[in-house]
């Protein structure tokens, strides 16, 4: 499934876990050039194919920030989840192209 297609750099070496108490972390190497600004915003997409619905975080964090925490609601704690991420530029004229992660089990 590819989410997102452009010209911007992808992250670089992402990782994510989910801690005990509900909070996703996603960490990556900072990338910068030509097509990858500082502020580029992290998208992030956790999807749930069994209740067909997600969770999107757009701009919570930028690139050069490396580090991206958020907690997941309590009506998803209990859900298997895909995990999407990409780039955008500010403007969101830029995107780059999407990746996926894997999975988030239930705890």
């Amino acid at each position: 499934v590819r989410l997102s297609d452009g010209p911007l750099l992808q992250v670089v070496e992402p990782s994510f876990q989910v801690s005990e108490d509900h909070v996703f972390r996603l960490i990556w190497k900072r990338n910068q050039g030509s097509r990858a600004k500082s502020d580029d915003d992290l998208l992030l997409l956790l999807y749930s194919p069994e209740e067909q619905t997600g969770l999107f975080y757009p701009g919570y964090a930028a690139r050069d920030t490396e580090l991206l925490k958020v907690e997941i609601p309590e009506m998803f704690r209990n859900l298997a989840m895909h995990v999407y991420i990409a780039y955008s530029s500010r403007d969101r004229k830029y995107a780059s192209q999407s990746q996926y992660l894997g999975m988030i089990n239930p705890l």
